[in-house]
C-alpha cells in the first residue's frame, strides 16, 4: 500500500515541479520598467510611422548565428531594427546609448532562443519572438517558423537582460 502512494505522490511531484517552473518573482521591477520602455518606444515609432500602437509588432528571431529583429505594420514588414536599436525597446534610454549594451542584448537574445528552443524541441533557428503593444499591455509570442507556439511572459523574456 504505501509503495502505490510514494507512486502517486513522486507523480505530483513532478506535476508541480512542471507547474512552478515558469513561476518567477519580479522583486526588483524589471517587468514594469521593461514594459514601460517597450510601450514608450513602441508609440514614438507608431506615432513616426502614422500608424496605431495595436498593428506594429517587433519578430526577433536568429539567423546564421546572428539576432536580427523587424518591426511590423501587421504582416507588411516596415523597416529592420539594428541590434544597437533593438537595446531601446527593452532599456533606458541612457543604458541603452551604453556602446558595450549592444552585444550584451544580442547575447541575451540568442541565449533566451537557444533555451527556449531547447524546452520546446525545436531548432533554435526557426525561433521566432514576436512583441506587441495592445491595450497598454505587452504581449509576447513564441512561434515556430510562422507557427505559433505559447505566448509568454514578459519575464521569462526579461530576466536574460538583467
Amino acid at each position: 500500500m504505501k509503495r502505490i502512494f510514494k507512486k502517486k505522490n513522486a507523480a505530483l511531484t513532478n506535476k508541480l515541479k512542471g507547474a512552478i517552473a515558469e513561476i518567477s518573482i519580479d522583486v526588483f521591477g524589471y517587468e514594469k520598467k521593461i514594459s514601460h520602455n517597450i510601450k514608450n518606444y513602441t508609440q514614438q515609432i507608431a506615432t513616426w510611422q502614422q500608424l496605431p500602437v495595436e498593428r506594429l509588432y517587433l519578430r526577433i528571431y536568429q539567423e546564421q548565428h546572428k539576432v536580427h529583429s523587424y518591426l511590423y505594420n501587421q504582416d507588411v514588414p516596415l523597416k529592420k531594427i539594428p541590434t544597437d536599436e533593438l537595446a531601446f525597446f527593452f532599456l533606458e534610454e541612457s543604458i541603452a546609448a551604453l556602446p558595450n549594451v549592444r552585444n550584451k542584448i544580442a547575447f541575451s537574445i540568442k541565449k533566451y532562443l537557444k533555451e527556449f528552443a531547447t524546452a520546446n524541441q525545436i531548432c533554435e533557428q526557426d525561433v521566432q519572438i514576436w512583441l506587441n503593444v495592445k491595450e497598454d499591455v505587452v504581449t509576447v509570442k513564441a512561434f515556430h517558423n510562422k507557427t505559433y507556439v505559447k505566448e509568454i511572459s514578459l519575464l521569462s523574456l526579461i530576466k536574460y537582460f538583467k
